[in-house]
């Protein structure tokens, strides 16, 4: 019983759908130098940062419609969580153009009014990116 519970769980886990990957703007990931320390002193790593999801273009998968207008879902494409995240596709960013995110070095810069060549877009989020973690 539990070998044919455990089976048919993993079987419907395998077919959720997961969030679709835009390809209108390709992803690239500002590098930042950052230093990790103990007791016996510091190393320099080389990373990167992510843009939060929040502030990215969610838009059609078949086209450049937004998933997202104001503060409300298309309820044409996303009727509920799982027809949107197979109707939607989230897109890479442009940091320095339409978010003005720049890094030098070890230097993180986030400029709160950014006029990109869409629109005025205000705020930002990032995160250091953990590339030794993969949760596919």
């Amino acid at each position: 019983m539990f070998r044919t519970a455990a089976l048919t769980a993993f079987t419907l886990a395998a077919v959720v759908p997961g969030q679709q990957v835009g390809a209108l703007t390709a992803e690239n990931h500002p590098a930042i130098s950052i230093q990790q320390c103990t007791a016996s002193g510091c190393t320099t790593q080389q990373k990167s940062v992510v843009l939060d999801s929040n502030w990215r273009w969610t838009h059609s998968t078949s086209s450049t419609t937004n998933c997202y207008t104001g503060n409300a879902w298309d309820p044409a494409l996303c009727p509920d969580p799982t027809t949107c995240a197979t109707n939607c596709a989230v897109d890479g960013a442009d940091y320095s153009g339409t978010y003005s995110i720049t890094t030098s070095g070890n230097a993180l810069t986030l400029r709160f009014v950014t006029n990109g060549p869409y629109s005025k877009n205000v705020g930002s989020r990032v995160y250091l990116l953990d590339t030794t973690r993969c949760l596919i």
